[in-house]
C-alpha cells in the first residue's frame, strides 16, 4: 500500500450519515480513516452548527474543501417520515445538503452500503440529489470482512487522493514562473547600474572633447 504522505497532501474526507441509522459503524469507519489518513484528514459531525448560523451555508462551506465526500447509506438513510414523505425529501435535511452540495461541486461522492441497506432508486429521491442514486456503492460489512471492505474502500480512496494532486504541479509551475520573474527583475536591476557606468565612461571622454575645441576657438 501506498505510504500517507505519498497520498494526502492537504486532503479532506467528508463523511456522511444520519445518527439515527449508522452512528456505531460509522464510528468505526472513521476511527480507520484517520489511522490511514490522520485526524485532520477526515471529517464527520459537520452538523455541529453554531447557533444562529445559516446551516445551509456552513455545510457548503464544509463540503467546498473537500476532495470526496463519503456517505454511509444505512437501512434509515431516507429518513423518517414526515408529511407523507421520507425526510431526505426535506429541504431542511442535513444529509440532503451535504450531498447536493458534493454533487453541484462534481467530487467524488461514495456510497458506503451497511447494515445490509440497498442503494435507494432515482424515483426515492429528490430530483436534485437524484444523480446520487447512479454513483458505485462500497459495501462496508460490520463483521469479520470489515477489513477486507476497508482495504478495498482506501485502495480507491488512495488513487482519489492521488488524482485531486493533479493541480499541484500547476501551482508549483506558477511559483516557478514567479521565481522567474523574481530573477528577470533581480537581472534588470543589476544592469542598470552597469549602464550607467557605461554611459559616464562615455559621457567623459566627450566632455574632454568639447573642451578642447573650446580651447582651441579661444586661442584662435
Amino acid at each position: 500500500m501506498l505510504a500517507p504522505e505519498r497520498v494526502v497532501h492537504m486532503a479532506k474526507i467528508t463523511i456522511s450519515y444520519r445518527r439515527d441509522d449508522s452512528m456505531d459503524i460509522t464510528g468505526r469507519i472513521f476511527d480507520r480513516l484517520i489511522s490511514r489518513y490522520g485526524r485532520e484528514t477526515v471529517f464527520r459531525d459537520i452538523d455541529s452548527i453554531p447557533p444562529g448560523l445559516d446551516f445551509r451555508e456552513h455545510i457548503q462551506a464544509s463540503i467546498e474543501d473537500s476532495d470526496v465526500l463519503m456517505v454511509v447509506v444505512g437501512p434509515r438513510w431516507m429518513g423518517g417520515s414526515r408529511h407523507g414523505q421520507p425526510r431526505i425529501h426535506a429541504e431542511t435535511d442535513y444529509v440532503r445538503i451535504e450531498v447536493e452540495a458534493a454533487l453541484n461541486r462534481h467530487i467524488p461522492v461514495i456510497p458506503l452500503l451497511v447494515g445490509g441497506a440497498d442503494m435507494p432508486q432515482p424515483s426515492q429521491l429528490p430530483e436534485n440529489i437524484r444523480e446520487f442514486a447512479y454513483r458505485n456503492a462500497v459495501q462496508i460489512d460490520s463483521g469479520r470482512d470489515f477489513d477486507h471492505h476497508m482495504n478495498g474502500l482506501i485502495r480507491a480512496t488512495d488513487k482519489i487522493l492521488l488524482g485531486a494532486q493533479t493541480s499541484v504541479p500547476a501551482a508549483s509551475t506558477g511559483t516557478i514562473d514567479r521565481r522567474a520573474s523574481d530573477s528577470e527583475a533581480k537581472t534588470k536591476h543589476q544592469t542598470t547600474p552597469a549602464g550607467s557606468a557605461v554611459e559616464s565612461s562615455l559621457f567623459l571622454p566627450m566632455v574632454g572633447s568639447v573642451m578642447t575645441v573650446v580651447g582651441l576657438m579661444h586661442i584662435a
